[in-house]
C-alpha cells in the first residue's frame, strides 16, 4: 500500500511527455491460480479510460475473459456521493448481523485462489526518475546496474536543461520486470557516485 505523497509536480510533467497520466489505483489480478493485491500511484495512458476520469469521480474496470474491459463510473466523494456509502456500510453491518456472519462474501486462500502472491515477485513496468551529475560514463553506469538484474529500458528522457548545479533530471521507463529485481538494480544506483537523491518509483499498467 502506497499513498500519494511522494508524486511531485515533475513526474506530472514528465508523465504527460511520455503519454501517460498518474492514478491512486487499487490493483486486484489473478494469474496461475494466485492473486496480486496492492494500492499505489500507477501510470496508465492517456487513452485509457481510467486515466480519464478526474475531480470527485472514481472508477472500477473489470476485464473479464469473455465480456473484456467494463468500467463503471461515479462520484466517490462529496456530501451524497459519501452519505451513500456509509449508508451501505451499515447495510452490511446489519446484514452481517442479522446472517450471524462477520464476512458473508469470502476472500481468502483455496476459495476463489491459492495464494497472494508476495510483493517481491510482482511483475511491472516502471518508472524512475532521478538526478545525476552532468558527468561522462553516468549513463552507461545505471543501464549496467538496470542490465545486472535483468532489466531493460524501454524509453528514456534526459533534457538538456539543468536544474541545478550540475544536476540533470533522468526518467526511465522500463520493460516488464520483477519488483524485487527492480529495487535491488534502484539501490544500486543509489549507491553510485554520480547519483544525487533516491530513486522515485512509480509502477506501469498498460491497460
Amino acid at each position: 500500500i502506497e499513498g500519494i505523497r511522494n508524486i511531485s509536480l515533475d513526474d506530472i510533467r514528465y508523465a504527460d511527455e511520455l503519454g501517460y497520466r498518474i492514478k491512486l489505483l487499487a490493483i486486484i489480478k489473478q494469474h496461475e491460480g494466485n492473486v496480486e493485491l496492492r494500492v499505489h500511484p500507477t501510470l496508465v495512458p492517456k487513452s485509457a479510460l481510467l486515466a480519464n476520469i478526474s475531480d470527485v469521480f472514481n472508477g472500477v474496470m473489470v476485464d473479464g475473459d469473455t465480456v473484456g474491459q467494463t468500467l463503471f463510473y461515479g462520484r466517490g466523494a462529496g456530501r451524497m456521493a459519501t452519505a451513500s456509502a456509509v449508508v451501505a456500510d451499515l447495510a452490511d453491518v446489519a446484514m452481517n448481523i442479522a446472517c450471524g456472519c462477520p464476512r458473508r462474501v469470502s476472500f481468502r486462500p483455496n476459495a476463489q485462489f491459492n495464494a497472494v502472491t508476495k510483493m517481491s515477485d510482482v511483475k511491472s513496468r516502471y518508472y524512475l526518475r532521478l538526478d545525476v551529475n552532468d558527468s561522462q560514463g553516468v549513463m552507461a553506469a545505471i543501464t549496467a546496474a538496470l542490465a545486472q538484474h535483468g532489466i531493460s529500458i524501454s524509453s528514456l528522457i534526459q533534457h538538456e536543461t539543468i536544474k541545478s548545479g550540475n544536476l540533470v533530471p533522468l526518467v526511465i521507463l522500463t520493460h516488464v520486470a520483477r519488483e524485487a529485481d527492480i529495487h535491488a538494480a534502484i539501490a544500486e544506483i543509489e549507491n553510485l557516485e554520480a547519483a544525487c537523491n533516491r530513486v522515485r518509483l512509480f509502477r506501469i499498467e498498460d491497460i
